[in-house]
């Protein structure tokens, strides 16, 4: 981003936000430029979902074209644009071409764009941020925002970034259209791309805040900050950093600044719909549908991952959303607000499909703590009754656990690279390796396997060989603590999972204690066969979820199918997932049948 002007920068922004006061004049007219840059710009993206090749392929995408370019030509009313409004609405109507529609959609969503009042639709995510801007910006303005990096005889040098008037708002609009008179030029990008280094560059002073100069201590309490997370995405997209500043001082300016990238956007759409609740209860009708606009093309966003996972409850949502607002059109208010509590229903469901992790991790946690257990167990009981020393068994055991928590640690950080793609890659491996732990399993749940093994440890035992004592524990101990950090990171979310986390720890205590202070014997076969067939339903599971982080990633197609999503087991309603699961069931249940015949026949 090459910003670069003659005076000084506080004017330069100054400058701006007069002008597009005077561009705009009025309040409310600064709400519909907000609505009509949030319509077209849906248009422009949406519209091929709706159209192609003249026909219409979604009646309820298309629809949904039609009505908001109906409200587009009721806010262009009066305006310069109006005329533009009937020609984009008309090229809908006539099903013309998507180049044609995008380009009319285009050239509304810039027109209200210089009008000012512009809010996010989308959460920011950090890393692509930082990334454009290193690959754009910082070449003039620096790495870290300092600016004059840059000399130019025709033009001023580029300005820094950590001043206190930058806004998102403000950098959106300047990387969209540029500045004339000036280096800084128009830059090319999505608009989550654009999103995402605004919020970025507004960041900037507060990730380096030793380059800032002018701080305002803390004047507020931080007890006096409420916001829910729509209303914070809200007014962190158009408030200054001068403005936070001044309203909660610098320390909780940068908090604030810096949490947004936290932000979920199911979280922010449910409390963007808490919010249209609120105002039709207090009679605020426009503010109230603009919000449930805004709302509902925050959950566009995401709508194609959710879709994934639960077709359904995407689709509902969808018509209640339409439901909603003409309700609320057409003064039905109490109508309204019960398809609105209804969204919120079906948001609840979405994240309420997390229990299927939790399964999972129990499942995972137990299984391989289990034989991890069973496997110390068995080495500490022959080396008590040779008498040798069982300090290399414990430190091997530690040493292995230490090896799973710096395995979880280090694939966190590998995740962060591409969180959709690296987790379906992380979720094919983790399917790759149970599988081989399946038929590790089924192999050596025969007798003579077992037999071997603890001849070998008593070889070691009786020889004193605490070198390999140790490292006999701390293998088995680190294979079964990797694998547990592998599937773990595989599922995907910690809180997701953690009760099930906690309740295979739990019971893992209980069988430690069982084994080890009362002696009770097991029998290793039984559990091997049974861990094995739920490790197969994981692994199924699993391959489901890595097919569609794929999907969610833009990798693999998306073919929706007719069938109800079960989150529990991995099931999603898509046939690029289906398929690959059914031949993996088949493929697992045919082996472990055939390993369980050959074992029958051998004893």
């Amino acid at each position: 981003m090459k910003i670069i002007i003659n005076i000084h920068i506080h004017s330069l922004f100054s400058l701006i936000f007069l002008a597009f006061l005077v561009h705009t004049g009025f309040s409310d007219k600064v709400n519909d430029s907000a609505r009509l840059f949030m319509l077209s710009n849906y248009i422009s993206s949406d519209y091929e979902n709706a159209v192609i090749d003249g026909k219409v392929i979604s009646d309820f995408e298309y629809s949904e074209m039609k009505d908001f370019c109906s409200e587009i030509i009721s806010l262009a009313q009066g305006t310069e644009i109006e005329t533009l409004s009937y020609r984009l609405c008309s090229a809908i109507e006539n099903k013309e071409d998507v180049k044609l529609v995008r380009e009319l959609a285009n050239e509304v969503s810039n027109f209200a764009l210089k009008k000012g009042g512009l809010k996010s639709n989308f959460i920011p995510n950090f890393k692509l941020g930082e990334k454009i801007y290193k690959l754009n910006c910082a070449s003039c303005h620096g790495e870290r925002g300092e600016g004059y990096k840059v000399q130019f005889q025709d033009s001023p040098p580029p300005s820094p970034l950590t001043s206190p008037h930058i806004s998102p708002v403000k950098v959106f609009t300047i990387t969209k259209f540029g500045i004339d008179g000036t280096r800084m030029m128009a830059f090319d990008m999505s608009d989550k791309e654009r999103w995402s280094l605004s919020f970025f560059v507004s960041a900037m002073r507060y990730i380096f805040q030793e380059e800032v100069k002018d701080r305002k201590e803390l004047i507020k309490k931080e007890d006096d900050f409420d916001f829910d997370d729509f209303s914070l995405l809200s007014l962190l997209s158009s408030a200054s950093n001068y403005e936070l500043e001044d309203r909660f001082g610098f320390d909780l300016a940068k908090r604030l600044r810096l949490s947004v990238f936290n932000l979920d956007e199911l979280s922010v759409f449910s409390s963007g719909v808490k919010n249209v609740i609120q105002l039709v209860e207090q009679g605020k009708i426009s503010e109230a549908k603009n919000t449930l606009d805004l709302a509902y093309f925050i959950f566009e966003g995401v709508e194609s991952k959710i879709a994934v996972r639960d077709f359904a409850a995407v689709k509902k949502i969808e018509l209640l959303y339409r439901s909603a607002h003409a309700k609320i059109t057409e003064g039905k208010f109490d109508e309204a607000k019960m398809d609105l509590y209804e969204i919120l229903s079906n948001v609840d469901k979405i994240k309420g499909k997390e229990i299927g992790k939790s399964f999972s991790a129990f499942v995972i946690v137990f299984r391989e703590g289990f034989e991890a257990i069973l496997i110390i167990s068995a080495i500490l009981g022959i080396v008590s009754i040779t008498r040798a020393s069982k300090f290399p068994v414990y430190l091997g055991t530690v040493l292995g656990i230490v090896f799973g928590i710096l395995l979880w640690i280090i694939l966190g950080r590998v995740v962060l690279i591409n969180p959709e793609f690296m987790e379906g890659l992380l979720t094919l491996v983790a399917v790759l390796v149970i599988l081989y732990v399946s038929f590790w399993l089924l192999e050596n749940s025969r007798q003579e396997k077992i037999r071997q093994f603890i001849e070998r440890t008593k070889s070691y035992a009786n020889l004193r060989n605490y070198t390999s004592l140790f490292l006999l524990s701390f293998f088995a101990v680190a294979r079964e603590a990797g694998e547990t950090a592998l599937f773990l990171r595989a599922l995907g979310d910690v809180l997701a999972m953690f009760y099930g986390i906690i309740f295979g720890l739990s019971a893992l205590f209980v069988v430690a204690f069982l084994i080890y202070f009362l002696r009770i014997k097991l029998k290793p076969r039984i559990f091997f066969v049974i861990t094995n067939i739920m490790l197969n339903l994981v692994a199924v599971a699993l391959l489901g979820k890595a097919i569609a982080e794929f999907q969610e990633a833009g990798i693999i197609p998306i073919t929706f199918i007719k069938i109800p999503s079960f989150d529990f087991f991995g099931i999603f309603p898509t046939l690029q997932t289906i398929i690959p699961q059914l031949v993996l069931f088949v493929f697992l249940f045919g082996v472990t049948i055939y390993y369980l015949k050959v074992y029958h026949k051998s004893t």
